[in-house]
């Protein structure tokens, strides 16, 4: 399940996708400003749709909802998280009507997952990291001004969890082996560290930079190298890491992710 970008969106359609995987407990406690917490449970009672492990591909620009997700899939470990970390939104706002002077929005509540946690400022971590442009890009919750501090609650045990915790370990060090032999994935670490914000590099001269590293990945791959002028003139196509409706089967994290996912699942037969 791909949730990379994903911004979030209807708390109670996550709920409702979160069902389709866990067979009985909470999905989700909220708190409101006067500490009271509600929780939400299982909306199919029992019935699942789908019993497997399942593998969600996350980065740092999945939050709030996106993130409810990931994170339930992980405390009831279900399956396994890959990518970067989430942005680390773990509050809920609404929309409250001030008459002719229009509306203003305020953060009522702050969710937390099956296991008491929050996703506040900490995000989802995954259990097998890897590489992303975005990873040193962009602001996260836990950058911004006012945001609030991260907090758990008092939850009672799970009644159910799974079991693919158990493998992740392996995962994670298979896939670094993959990822040092992979030229794709070996450009899109390189070019997270160029993306970093202490990097000096600007303009041109970073522009220069990445035409350097995509020239090594052609290299390795056996493609024909491309100039400066080209990456410039046609940058919407050419920079293939930025496309976020890439062809699933040319993603490298998308492939990767499945990898990860088909050998968990064989280590468990």
């Amino acid at each position: 399940i791909d949730l990379r970008n994903n911004g979030g969106g209807s708390l109670g359609d996550v709920l409702a996708m979160a069902s389709f995987f866990i067979p009985e407990g909470p999905l989700l406690y909220t708190k409101d400003s006067k500490g009271t917490v509600e929780a939400y449970h299982d909306l199919d009672g029992k019935e699942v749709a789908y019993m497997g492990l399942l593998a969600v591909l996350i980065n740092g620009k999945s939050a709030s909802a996106s993130e409810i997700f990931a994170g339930i899939i992980k405390d009831y470990k279900r399956g396994w998280i890959v990518g970067t970390t989430s942005y680390g939104k773990g509050s809920v706002q609404t929309m409250e009507n001030i008459g002719d002077s229009g509306a203003i929005k305020y953060t009522n509540l702050q969710f937390f997952l099956p296991s008491g946690s929050s996703t506040q400022m900490g995000g989802v971590v995954p259990h097998v990291l890897l590489p992303s442009p975005y990873l040193y890009q962009g602001k996260r919750e836990e950058e911004l001004p006012h945001a609030l501090p991260w907090s758990k609650v008092v939850v009672p045990e799970l009644p159910y969890q799974g079991k693919a915790d158990y493998v992740a370990e392996s995962l994670f060090n298979s896939a670094q082996s993959r990822i040092v032999k992979n030229p794709d994935l070996t450009f899109l670490q390189r070019l997270s560290v160029l993306y970093r914000k202490d990097n000096p590099l600007r303009g041109k001269a970073l522009d220069t930079k990445i035409v350097e590293l995509e020239n090594d990945r052609r290299k390795a791959k056996g493609l024909k190298a491309i100039t400066y002028k080209q990456f410039k003139k046609e940058e919407d196509q050419l920079a293939w890491w930025y496309d976020q409706n890439l062809d699933p089967e040319k993603d490298p994290l998308v492939q990767e992710s499945a990898t990860i996912l088909n050998e968990g699942i064989s280590l468990f037969h």
